[in-house]
Formats: structure tokens, C-alpha cells, sequence
């Protein structure tokens, strides 16, 4: 599951048949979803700010 296809609101979890499944493994599941797309958004914005940093760097570059 993508983690931009839950910000839409679509989590393809809940869309998994859980009367397959039991609680430990639904909750397994829901646990490793959310370690990744944590990791995905702390990925995003550690980008977004060493981008930031680079440009002002060449803008104003410490002395």
C-alpha cells in the first residue's frame, strides 16, 4: 500500500478482508504500514529541508 493513496483517505488496509485474518495479524499489518509511511514522511521532509539549507546557503553563505 502507497502511503499518498492513504492521505486520499483509501486506506487499501481496511480494504483487506480481516474476517481472514486475526487481531495479531491485522495489527501487525497496521503496524508496519505506519512505521513506513512515517519513515516516507520524515524521508520527504529531511529532503525538503537540505534543499532549503542548499538554497540558502548560496543566497547568504556563513562566514
Amino acid at each position: 500500500m502507497s502511503c499518498a493513496e492513504d492521505r486520499g483517505g483509501e486506506w487499501s488496509l481496511w480494504r483487506t478482508p480481516f474476517k481472514r485474518l486475526g487481531w495479531q495479524e491485522a495489527l501487525q499489518i497496521l503496524q508496519v504500514t505506519l512505521e513506513t509511511c512515517v519513515s516516507q514522511e520524515i524521508a520527504w521532509y529531511r529532503a525538503r529541508a537540505n534543499s532549503l539549507q542548499m538554497i540558502l546557503n548560496l543566497i547568504a553563505p556563513e562566514r
